[in-house]
Parts: structure tokens; C-alpha cells; sequence
């Protein structure tokens, strides 16, 4: 059993945090972590600067009233987010991704290989495509 009393793990405190760390502002956050020292000195390393900012926010969670605002906020997006998906349908959610793009034409080809010409239009999708294909079926009649 590794316990240590309340003074001893105050004056621990003491000796890990120096200024603007005061015995009076490290008491308060112990305290509000009723003692536990792995989540007081997780709370002083993740705040940083002002101790009494800290201490200030730890008065308001444990207040409640935090808790309470919190549950109400998570109240109201879920009915948001619940609404969102049933009025819409999935079809309304692919509109617009995305933006057209043209790709240079050495894009995802094998450099040095010879592609047959194009027949069909340059530029269009459907030559674009059939010139893949034709690549690959090249590329297998090879071996």
C-alpha cells in the first residue's frame, strides 16, 4: 500500500510546481480531486498559466451547474442531429461534393509506356476511360 497522508502529498505538490504554484491554489485543486494525486497533477500540467483560473473552473464544474448545461446542450444537438437525418434523404447528402476537376493527361499513367491514341474526342470521360482499359489489356496480352 503506497498511501501518503494529505501534508505529505501537498508538500510533493509543493516541490513539482514552483511560482505562480502556491500551497494555497495546489490545496484547492487536491481537494477538488479529493486527494488524488495522478489527476491533481494531470490538471495542473494540462492548465499551465494562471492557478487561479484553474481553481476558478474547478469551483464551477463542481457546482453542477456546468453539468446541467452541458446535459442540456447534448439534449439539444442530439434532437438537431436526429432531425437532420430523418427530414433529409441520403440522396440530398451526395449534391455537391466535390468539385469537377480536369487531370493532365500524364496523370496515373506508366511513364514510358505507349497508350494507344484516342478515339473518341479528347478530353471526354468515356475516352479517358476506354484508354485505361485498353492500357490494361495491352499491358496483360504482354506477358
Amino acid at each position: 500500500n503506497m498511501s501518503i497522508t494529505y501534508e505529505e502529498a501537498l508538500a510533493t505538490l509543493e516541490s513539482m510546481f514552483g511560482p505562480p504554484w502556491t500551497r494555497a491554489t495546489l490545496d484547492g485543486v487536491l481537494r477538488h480531486h479529493k486527494g488524488h494525486m495522478e489527476n491533481t497533477v494531470d490538471s495542473v500540467l494540462s492548465h499551465g498559466g494562471d492557478p487561479q483560473a484553474l481553481i476558478n473552473a474547478l469551483k464551477a464544474k463542481a457546482s453542477g451547474s456546468s453539468l446541467e448545461s452541458d446535459a442540456a446542450l447534448a439534449r439539444e444537438l442530439a434532437a438537431k442531429d436526429s432531425g437532420k437525418t430523418s427530414s433529409a434523404p441520403g440522396a440530398t447528402h451526395r449534391k455537391g461534393r466535390g468539385t469537377p476537376t480536369t487531370l493532365p493527361e500524364e496523370f496515373l499513367r506508366i511513364p514510358g509506356y505507349k497508350y494507344p491514341s484516342r478515339s473518341g474526342g479528347a478530353g471526354t470521360v468515356g475516352a479517358g476511360a476506354g484508354t485505361a482499359g485498353a492500357g490494361g489489356d495491352n499491358i496483360d496480352q504482354d506477358e
